[in-house]
């Protein structure tokens, strides 16, 4: 679904936010009018220059509590880190955190917790993201002659892309965050906008079985590399919030 707003209300809201300077975080807030997956964000942040995007449904009290907490820093972040097939166990403490009712703000992985995270930033229910990764990792390594890494990474493209089509990181109804290591620069790179199938990739792309993800000069590779749990990634987002971290 794309962000319902017209022409006359946009370029109202960007003269206000130019009244503010360059100097003032923004964040955009879009209200979703509907269930159906939201698309279109990315634009609406550039046009209005905010530094993040924060989608809550209409009337919606656990949305509204959400964006109380964010606005102050108090976001409650679930981090979740790399680790192959040990992975599926951060989809046992989701469902925890779901049957508790511990909320989820931000999500920030890295590996196959950046690829998971994707998932629960979309709000899927524990099961879905199970019967997800049932139906495609099992079969997601498309061997190559091994000149460059052992798969070509096209499977898990494709169906990283049947899910989130081109929706990008600010389309995901939950704050989203994954990492990778650019080997360029030897540093860590922080997916907090763009494309979700991108970042995807970039996260769990083991060097030498997967080949780099190009972004720019960067050559992107699985985040595990430099920051397999990166706590300090969502400390940095929120500061004085409830940080989540699982390990495995």
């Amino acid at each position: 679904m794309t962000p319902s707003i017209s022409k006359r209300t946009f370029n109202q809201l960007e003269a206000m936010a130019s009244l503010a300077g360059p100097a003032v975080s923004r964040t955009l807030v879009i209200v979703d009018q509907d269930d159906g997956a939201p698309t279109g964000s990315a634009a609406l942040r550039n046009g209005m220059g905010a530094s993040r995007v924060i989608h809550i449904r209409k009337a919606d009290s656990v949305d509204l509590s959400r964006l109380a907490r964010v606005a102050v820093g108090r976001a409650s972040s679930l981090v979740l880190g790399g680790g192959g097939g040990r992975g599926f166990a951060h989809i046992g403490v989701y469902r925890a955190m779901q049957e508790l009712a511990i909320p989820v703000d931000l999500v920030v992985g890295a590996s196959m917790g950046g690829v998971l995270g994707a998932a629960i930033a979309d709000r899927w229910t524990a099961d879905e993201v199970v019967a997800w990764a049932e139906d495609r990792f099992g079969d997601s390594l498309d061997y190559t002659i091994p000149l460059v890494s052992l798969v070509k990474g096209e499977k898990i493209a494709r169906f990283a892309r049947e899910r989130f089509g081109e929706r990008d990181i600010e389309d995901l109804r939950l704050s989203y965050m994954a990492v990778s290591t650019d080997l360029t620069s030897s540093r860590m790179h922080v997916h907090d906008k763009g494309s979700v199938v991108l970042a995807i990739r970039a996260t769990s792309a083991i060097p030498g079985v997967m080949p780099p993800v190009p972004l720019g000069d960067a050559l992107l590779v699985d985040g595990g590399v430099l920051n397999n749990i990166p706590i300090d990634v969502a400390r940095a987002e929120a500061p004085m919030g409830t940080v989540i971290a699982s390990d495995v």
